[in-house]
């Protein structure tokens, strides 16, 4: 969770089985903190929490921007056409 004074500006959540995979299902920044290097700093966190799983599946066009990468192995072609 990223917090400013008694404000929170951003937080991810992850449901990992904590041994082969995990999957973030939030990343949110305020609107007023975004561009800031706050998600990119959660994302950061949340890897080096999670350490060193087999898979992360992701949903967020940005985390491509901090280093992850889709990866489209056996994906029905209308979910890779609607993840971009």
């Amino acid at each position: 969770m990223a917090v400013r004074g008694d404000k929170v500006t951003g937080f991810v959540t992850v449901i990992s089985d904590g041994i082969l995979s995990g999957f973030i299902t939030l990343l949110e920044v305020a609107p007023e903190d975004q561009n800031k290097g706050i998600g990119h700093s959660l994302i950061n966190q949340l890897m080096d929490d999670i350490g060193d799983l087999y898979m992360v599946d992701l949903v967020c066009t940005f985390l491509r921007r901090v280093g992850l990468r889709r990866h489209h192995r056996n994906v029905p072609a209308q979910l890779r056409d609607a993840v971009g």
